[in-house]
């Protein structure tokens, strides 16, 4: 899940590369429209690592830390339930991803 918010993260970062090169051949309309899009994956992109930093666990050695593993292991039904909405969130990305670069290439 981790390497899918940096993958994301990358391939928004080329799209504007793109973007930018592409600039002088595209309407205006369809740039703005991409921008827009762009900015709402890139919200989506932070609100995902924020929960993902929430499931996290901190593997120190100290002892709230693992009181806190421990917390976390009672909550264990709840992460399953997280982790779902958290993939909810990817796939959405996803498909924004793919309307934007659809969008560049026509």
């Amino acid at each position: 899940m981790y390497n899918a918010t940096d993958d994301l993260g990358r391939s928004f970062w080329f799209l504007k590369a793109m973007l930018n090169s592409m600039a002088r051949d595209l309407p205006v309309g369809v740039i703005n429209n991409v921008e827009r899009n762009i900015t709402s994956c890139e919200g989506g992109i932070i609100r995902l690592e924020t929960k993902l930093g929430e499931l996290r666990r901190h593997g120190g050695t100290k002892l709230q830390d693992k009181l806190h593993d421990k917390a976390l292991k009672g909550f264990y039904p709840f992460q399953a339930n997280s982790l779902a909405k958290l993939s909810t969130i990817v796939s959405e990305l996803r498909d924004n991803l793919g309307f934007a670069l659809s969008v560049l290439q026509t």
